[in-house]
């Protein structure tokens, strides 16, 4: 999932005229350019590739903007939009790199890869004919994706079977949920993982999980946004709704005075769950998760526990261009009820020290506001935390960490492969 906050009232607009001046100063840019690339393939020593030429062009130009504007060519935006809609088409098997290949962690039940049978720790050492060998995930994953209905070969190589396996698969609708998992931790408390995003089905997966967990008894709540990226705004607004009564302000949005006016958006709930809440945060819960823990907390509906969180509260709308890419600019401003402003400052970063620095207020509070019951909360670098937990790992650590899944991976793969023996007499 990218880290994208949207209004979905701008999304797919097309780019608006401007005035005779304007134009005439593009016109200019144009001429610029294209005698910079007449230039470039007279006489650089290699070839030039004019497609990457114009792809960094246009993402150095929006770099000079906001650290979240970017340019998504046709593939690129196309894969977005299906990680929005919270499904896409393909086999149905999560995957990751190891060791210079790429193996089956986790087939999806009922898709077309659980029902031919392809587990843990299967190499994918062939699609369509053509070997995997030196290929990454990302260019792996692009091979097996494809619209419904249609059919991808694959390879694969299994340990313990001497020749490769062949399997012609049928693209399929993957689901993509947001809600990792949920379940009563003991005591009354239920426990729901909301680690993957607002997408479509958010607030109803949420919902879901939330009846359920009352069905079992849940009298109080922990609500998992750690790592949350963020999504779809109306998905963090619905699910902010579930928590406050109606009248009470989810987050208002300000934009560019006279191209996107500003909006409230306020709850309509007239029966809201009310029990105790504790939110989980920390420095990569952004954008839409940001929204709703902001919201949560300025209204004293719940604790937030963990990290200051990313701070990214800008309006991000699409606006396609003529050839299928797309341009996602930044047109506004977020801001909880009391109004905070969640975005942390990037004036004075670079690029790449905004991105590394995450969970940074960038110093001392410039805003302190209130919530309802007085507390002061403050803005302009994320969300506070109301009970501070930091996770600090070391680099030798980091390193152990590695090596330990390098060993599970291995004892896992060869579990599953039958090669480990005495597995069926162990007990516990």
């Amino acid at each position: 999932m990218l880290p994208f906050t949207f209004a979905g009232a701008h999304a797919g607009q097309r780019p608006q005229s401007q005035s005779a001046a304007d134009s005439a100063g593009r016109a200019r840019i144009a001429d610029d350019f294209a005698a910079a690339s007449i230039v470039a393939k007279d006489n650089f020593a290699g070839q030039v590739d004019f497609n990457k030429v114009t792809k960094a062009s246009i993402t150095g130009m929006l770099r000079t903007l906001d650290p979240h504007s970017m340019y998504f060519d046709r593939q690129q935006w196309e894969e977005f939009q299906n990680d929005q809609s919270s499904r896409y088409y393909g086999i149905g098997s999560t995957i990751i790199q190891h060791s210079g290949k790429v193996y089956i962690v986790s087939p999806t039940e009922r898709t077309a890869s659980h029902r031919a049978g392809l587990r843990y720790g299967d190499h994918i050492a062939g699609i369509n004919g053509e070997s995997t060998e030196g290929w990454t995930q990302a260019q792996v994953r692009s091979k097996l994706l494809g619209p419904e209905g249609t059919t991808v070969s694959i390879k694969i190589s299994r340990l313990g079977i001497d020749k490769p396996l062949e399997f012609k698969l049928t693209r399929g609708p993957v689901p993509l949920p947001s809600v990792a998992n949920y379940f009563m931790v003991g005591g009354g408390v239920g426990y729901v993982n909301l680690e993957r995003g607002f997408n479509t089905t958010t607030y109803d997966e949420v919902n879901k999980a939330l009846t359920e967990l009352r069905q079992r008894g849940m009298t109080s709540l922990v609500l998992d946004l750690r790592s949350n990226h963020g999504g779809l705004v109306d998905q963090a607004q619905r699910v902010s709704n579930l928590f406050l009564y109606r009248g009470q302000k989810i987050l208002s949005m300000r934009g560019r005075p006279g191209v996107f006016p500003s909006k409230e958006f306020v709850a309509n709930n007239t029966s809201p769950e009310e029990y105790p809440v504790v939110v989980l945060i920390n420095k990569f819960s952004a954008s839409a998760a940001e929204i709703v823990a902001g919201a949560l907390q300025d209204h004293d509906r719940a604790r937030l526990v963990g990290e200051n969180s990313f701070g990214k509260g800008l309006v991000q709308s699409p606006f396609q261009l003529s050839d299928g890419s797309a341009l996602v600019l930044t047109t506004g401003h977020y801001y909880t009820p009391s109004g905070r402003l969640i975005q942390r400052d990037y004036s004075a970063r670079s690029f790449y020290d905004y991105n590394l620095k995450r969970g940074d207020k960038n110093g001392t509070h410039t805003e302190e506001k209130r919530t309802d019951s007085g507390r002061a909360v403050y803005g302009g670098g994320g969300i506070d935390p109301d009970v501070e937990v930091k996770v600090r790992i070391p680099q030798p650590e980091l390193e152990l960490q590695r090596v330990w899944f390098d060993t599970v991976f291995e004892f896992a793969h060869q579990l599953t492969a039958g090669q480990i023996q005495g597995v069926s007499e162990f007990k516990l």
